[in-house]
């Protein structure tokens, strides 16, 4: 009876260990819809998620907004609600405020990734724009965070689980302990506490791992804000410099009036000095005639 319990406890622990392992195969699945269809300033993007890791919790969709000629527009990133597998999110973005946002169809795509062996899921959705542009012809810096947010999706959903099966292998080595006294022969102790040192080891591992790729993620994240404060600064200059150039132009056009203005005076005053020279001219001829006959 008791090396049947040996025999129990060894298949319970084996299950625990491998059934992670089962559910990582599986895929991730996203949708995505965007609303109202037709975006003039604000609009909503919200969809649902299937995680193949089993539980939402602590998970994010990362979201990419591309022009009409292709360029990206926006990035966030939508926290998941819900429990177990499945769950929802949604996040509101404000388009306009630069030439990038000019009329057209939008497309919107959403990335979710729970699963670090498998390329993340993804799923895209359309709208059409009416912004009109912005900023009169000046230059936008644009940069695809993609890739760097779908990896760090991953990272982030892999290190929930393998929190999870860590707490997991800790609860079955505190099962085992306990059933230690349970059990008759000396040689089955023996060999039930060799794996217990083997299982030690095997969480000791796990939990390094877990924290080298909790470290690694927020160096991720520092990264992914300094970038996105240095395209800020690139947005803000960008746009100064546009001011600059629009006030240079409107004061070049008007020193061009001054100039076209001052010309005419000139030419009106050369005509008005020409003809009283004329005038005079023909006053002294006049006075030179009538003089001529007393002579």
């Amino acid at each position: 009876m008791k090396t049947t319990t040996a025999i129990a406890s060894g298949m319970l622990l084996a299950f625990l260990i491998l059934s992670p392992l089962a559910v990582a195969a599986q895929a991730d699945v996203v949708s995505v819809s965007v609303s109202p269809a037709t975006v003039t300033s604000t609009f909503t993007v919200s969809g649902s998620v299937t995680a193949a890791s089993g539980n939402v919790a602590g998970t994010a969709v990362f979201i990419k907004v591309a022009n009409p000629t292709g360029s990206t527009v926006a990035v966030a990133s939508s926290a998941v609600s819900g429990s177990g597998a499945s769950g929802t999110y949604s996040t509101t973005l404000t388009g306009g405020g630069s030439s990038s946002w000019t009329s057209g169809t939008y497309t919107v795509t959403a990335t979710y990734g729970t699963n670090a062996s498998a390329a993340p899921a993804s799923a895209k959705a359309t709208f059409s724009g009416s912004f009109g542009g912005g900023g009169g012809g000046g230059t936008t810096t644009t940069v695809n965070l993609s890739g760097v947010y779908g990896n760090l999706t991953i990272i982030q959903n892999q290190v929930k689980a393998l929190q999870t099966a860590v707490t997991s292998l800790n609860a079955t080595l505190q099962a085992i302990r306990s059933a230690q006294g349970s059990l008759a022969t000396a040689s089955s102790v023996s060999a039930l506490s060799t794996s217990l040192t083997t299982l030690t080891g095997t969480v000791n591992s796990l939990s390094t791992s877990v924290g080298q790729l909790q470290t690694g993620l927020s160096g991720a994240a520092t990264s992914i804000t300094n970038i996105q404060s240095s395209l800020t600064s690139v947005s803000n200059a960008v746009s100064s410099m546009n001011s600059a150039i629009q006030n240079a132009a409107t004061q070049a056009q008007n020193a061009s009036t001054q100039a076209a203005n001052t010309a005419s005076a000139v030419s009106s005053t050369q005509t008005y000095v020409l003809v009283v020279a004329v005038l005079a001219a023909i006053t002294l001829v006049l006075e030179l005639a009538l003089q001529s006959p007393a002579r």
